[in-house]
């Protein structure tokens, strides 16, 4: 996958999806993930196969998961894997009116016939993230590097998307002014929680030595 790494929540390590990326050539890092199963770039993907769709959807932790992607600034998805959509408790119109709702919270749907199949969407993700990486790189000729935008240099941080790089330039002025911001500070723009703070901070702290 030259560098582009398919984060993996240490939850999903006893499910068959994993091996399947290491077999088709991604990199598995596989962390412990505060939102969602897999992240891939600034994309973040929750995965359910379909009894645990029931299933979260009888004990309700489905909305808790909901919400928690709908406040990450990342593009978020829920991957709904399996064949039959009516395998479980929930009665057919309810489950559907559930995807519903998980649409309306602005979270996009994917479908996957199986394991082999989620890992080729994951894997087919993570080649266009590549690509979209590799095209927004930093790129010089001779001594003349092309210059890269403020909006770029932070969107170019792991966690922070286009619309939060272009929040905290409307906040702050500057990327100056920004690296100097507190860690309190910076969390004061929607997207931005402590951890993703300290990344930004220790990013800039980086670029401005």
């Amino acid at each position: 996958m030259n560098g582009v790494t398919i984060t993996v929540d240490v939850r999903e390590r006893r499910s068959d999806v994993p091996p399947l990326l290491i077999e088709a050539g991604a990199d598995v890092d596989l962390v412990t993930l505060a939102v969602g199963d897999y992240a891939v770039g600034d994309r973040v993907i929750e995965r359910k196969t379909v009894p645990d769709l029931h299933k979260s959807l009888v004990d309700r932790r489905l909305w808790s998961q909901v919400a928690a992607l709908r406040h990450d600034s990342r593009r978020a998805y829920l991957l709904v894997e399996g064949v039959d959509l009516d395998r479980g408790p929930v009665p057919a119109r309810a489950i559907r009116g559930a995807l519903f709702k998980v649409l309306d919270n602005g979270i996009r749907l994917l479908s996957t016939a199986s394991p082999e199949d989620t890992a080729l969407w994951l894997h087919v993700l993570a080649r266009q993230e590549q690509r979209r990486i590799e095209h927004r790189a930093p790129v010089t000729t001779g001594r003349r590097p092309i210059v890269v935008s403020p909006v770029g240099l932070l969107s170019a941080i792991p966690g922070i998307s286009i619309d939060v790089a272009k929040a905290l330039l409307r906040t702050f002025g500057s990327i100056a002014e920004i690296a100097a911001a507190s860690k309190s500070d910076l969390q004061s723009i929607p997207g931005i929680g402590p951890e993703r703070a300290a990344a930004l901070h220790n990013a800039l702290a980086e670029r401005t030595r």
